[in-house]
């Protein structure tokens, strides 16, 4: 499945998108509640700063029966890791 797939995304009943690519922003769909973390993908990048957005969004996304769609481009930095 990937965001703009919109015969997909209804398909799987997807209906929150979590963006996590900068200037990449899927096309609007009337159904799809959309959130765009505009951080690049290397792993030295700062993404605690998003957390307490992302997690309420998460949370919402999956709420009831509501599914959520979450991608990015490479997954360096946006996999969770103990250090």
């Amino acid at each position: 499945t990937d965001a703009y797939n919109t015969k997909e995304l209804n398909k799987r009943k997807i209906n929150h998108i979590l963006t996590v690519i900068p200037g990449i922003n899927p096309p609007c769909h009337n159904n799809i509640n959309y959130l765009n973390v505009p951080i690049y993908d290397e792993k030295d990048e700062k993404i605690s700063i998003y957390f307490d957005k992302t997690y309420l969004f998460i949370e919402k996304g999956t709420k009831d029966s509501n599914k959520i769609l979450i991608h990015c481009m490479k997954g360096r930095s946006r996999s969770s890791k103990l250090k």
